[in-house]
């Protein structure tokens, strides 16, 4: 959201996966010709080779084509010779300036020019003058130094703590990754990694090394180091065509590359300063410093204070030559000292460069102590210089912890359940939990299980109902004790991890069943994340149908979760308690009544999801991907929307007020509906005037 003479005042920003090639030359500001010599030094022909001529090529590998998991790999004796021969798996750290060539750097600081120059002015006044007696500018100029070295040293000490934690990074990074080697995976430290090594990745891994797959089953990367997006970009075990760039291929994973999904296995064919990460580090290290805004201002300022002083002290000079009408030497110098050396000191603020200094490192600590770390202590200024801040929604101007607050389902809003419901059925309350619960990645915290008391009142339940297997859960609504429905309500982080709104959902439907039980009943055999160009999330299930055993077809349901409107889109029929099979068909009455309740949540600031669901026959071996879409994605059966509410922070409004009065415009940048971010903004006073809304 922008402040108020700002148009559009809902701003919505859709991030995709841009191409890797692309991402380098923005994110990193690689120029055409650096972009080039990148380009040319991945030059390698691997993603381009099937597994047999990886194999022939990389014998030494061992590689098993017609199953890679049973791969040997290298042996230790090799991996040890290649270890010898290319060097260690890391970045050859930029030339470390030494601790004296960093604080002789800080003379060279205009300010300090300044002051020393007028310290040797102040000498050459002192040594220039017939009568030694007088020791002013002695004394000035001994005090002009010890401001000089003292302002240096403050300086160099501030840097100094900034690179100690810069230097403490390091070890916070991943050290260790999974490689087969001897026929058998080993945990090995990452520098250790050389080319040829098979490398197994699984969710949550960090790729070590530059790798071609041999192996993938559904993974995801984020490449943001390299392409500055967050988005995971899906990969592929197959063959690149020879016309694909090779940033643009499929099977090549880059090192620092996160894995967010699924596994995969490679082999490594670039390390070190070779990768593509390497090549980029290698040319931001070289690249020089750009001056800071304090520096290009201060330069400005010396420069100006200079000519006015020469000037007026050039001018007092001649015009005190001129009318005491000095002929002999001494009396020119006489006049020189008085009349130029000490004009040029007097219009010099010697005080300023230590008041500067003192200041930015009062505001280099007090950001310290918020988390915020300055490398350089000039830069301090830059913060100073901000004229718009553009700040995500969720989990900065809102406190990201959400709740489920309202649902609607069968044409009617809920915020309980409270009547028992087969889970296994199509009833709209049995779909929504399912779809709620299933088409999410939320995952319960480990030691956050029941107690002893509430899991056996649980586990009492599930002998009485063990001979109705469809039987639901959600019956406890009308028998469960209070403590235990609260149970979760109350502690939606503590008990979840994931996603916020995944977390809501999870919380939500575990004090109507539990989730565990659910996931266990209900094994996804097929899934799609979401991401912001889809817009939803997708996955498949078997149902528990009555279908005959000697039957080649299994029941199969598909779940859906995702942005209202698109899900909508996808939707024939909606679930429906007097509707046949409890589904009845998507007409202008419930599109209507659709459209005002997603509206009335958003209006209230609540995200707002959808879920649906359609039930389908398939082989009982089928195999989904995403490639052959071998699943239902239309004529779906639109089940219920969820009103989440994510409150806003107590601070922000106050923040935004304190922006407002220094000029500075703020927006908000949400992947919400306009009403939501609207609503959000109206309650942190980022919209003061609501007549100029665009939506």
């Amino acid at each position: 959201m922008a402040s108020d003479n700002v148009k559009p005042e809902a701003l919505e920003i859709e991030t995709n996966a841009g191409d890797i090639e692309t991402g380098l030359a923005h994110s990193n500001g690689v120029k055409g010709g650096e972009k080039a010599l990148l380009t040319k030094s991945m030059q390698i022909d691997e993603p381009y080779m099937d597994l047999r001529e990886i194999a022939a090529a990389n014998a030494c590998s061992n590689i098993n084509i017609s199953d890679v998991e049973q791969s040997g790999g290298l042996s230790s004796v090799e991996a040890t010779e290649r270890l010898k021969l290319y060097g260690k798996n890391s970045f050859t750290p930029p030339k470390k300036i030494p601790e004296w060539k960093r604080f002789a750097q800080q003379f060279k600081n205009m300010f300090m020019v300044l002051l020393y120059g007028c310290g040797f002015l102040s000498l050459i006044a002192f040594l220039l003058q017939p009568d030694k007696s007088d020791k002013t500018n002695l004394y000035l100029a001994l005090v002009l130094f010890v401001v000089v070295i003292l302002t240096c040293w403050i300086q160099f000490h501030e840097e100094g703590k900034a690179y100690k934690i810069m230097d403490s990074f390091t070890k916070m990074l991943a050290a260790a990754c999974t490689v087969i080697r001897d026929g058998s995976t080993h945990q090995i430290p990452v520098e250790n990694v050389v080319s040829g090594d098979l490398v197994l990745i699984k969710d949550g891994d960090k790729v070590p090394a530059d790798l071609v797959l041999l192996l993938c089953r559904g993974l995801k990367v984020e490449c943001s180091s390299l392409t500055g997006e967050s988005e995971p970009i899906t990969c592929s075990a197959q063959v690149s065509d020879k016309e694909t760039r090779i940033f643009e291929c499929k099977n090549l994973v880059f090192s620092s590359s996160l894995c967010f999904d699924g596994m995969a296995i490679g082999i490594v064919v670039r390390t070190g300063d070779k990768t593509a990460i390497g090549t980029v580090a290698e040319m931001a290290s070289s690249a020089e410093l750009r001056e800071s805004t304090l520096q290009i201002e201060v330069r400005r300022f010396v420069t100006m204070i200079a000519i006015v002083a020469v000037t007026m002290a050039a001018a007092f000079f001649i015009a005190g030559v001129i009318l005491s009408k000095a002929t002999t030497s001494s009396q020119i110098i006489q006049i020189f000292v008085n009349g130029f050396l000490v004009i040029i000191v007097a219009n010099t603020p010697q005080g300023l460069p230590a008041t500067v200094t003192s200041l930015l490192a009062l505001a280099a600590r007090n950001m310290a102590k918020r988390s915020v770390l300055v490398k350089r202590i000039d830069c301090v200024e830059t913060l100073g210089s901000t004229s718009l801040i553009c700040s995500d929604k969720t989990g900065t101007l809102t406190t990201n912890e959400m709740t489920v607050t309202n649902t609607w389902c069968d044409l009617r809003s809920h915020l309980h359940f409270h009547q028992g419901t087969e889970l296994h059925s199509m009833e709209c309350q049995a779909v929504l939990v399912r779809a709620a619960v299933l088409c999410n990645r939320g995952q319960r915290i480990p030691g956050t299980e029941l107690d002893a008391a509430r899991q056996s009142f649980r586990d009492g339940l599930e002998r009485l109902t063990r001979d109705v297997s469809s039987l639901s859960r959600l019956a406890w609504g009308s028998s469960v004790p209070g403590d235990v429905l609260k149970f979760g309500a109350e502690s939606a982080v503590k008990m979840f991890s994931g996603n916020p709104s995944d977390v809501a959902l999870l919380t939500f439907c575990e004090r109507l069943c539990s989730t565990a039980k659910l996931r266990e009943d209900y094994p996804i055999l097929f899934e799609i994340p979401f991401n912001s160009k889809n817009k939803w999330q997708l996955v498949i299930i078997k149902t528990i149908s009555l279908a005959k055993k000697d039957s080649d077809q299994v029941e199969y349901e598909v779940l859906m979760k995702g942005a209202p409107e698109v899900l909508l889109k996808r939707c024939s029929t909606y679930s429906s308690s007097v509707g046949e099979n409890f589904q009845s068909p998507v007409d202008d009455n419930f599109r209507k009544r659709f459209a005002s309740t997603n509206e009335n949540f958003a209006t209230h600031g609540k995200r707002v999801l959808a879920v649906c669901s359609r039930r389908f026959f398939a082989s009982k071996d089928e195999i989904f991907t995403e490639e052959d879409g071998n699943y239902p994605t239309t004529d779906l059966n639109f089940v219920a929307l969820f009103g989440i509410m994510d409150p806003p922070r107590e601070q922000v409004p106050m923040a935004i007020s304190k922006c407002h009065d220094a000029g500075v415009k703020v927006f908000m940048v949400t992947g919400d509906q306009p009403l939501t971010g609207k609503s959000i903004a109206i309650q942190i006073g980022l919209l003061k005037n609501t007549n100029n809304i665009q939506l």
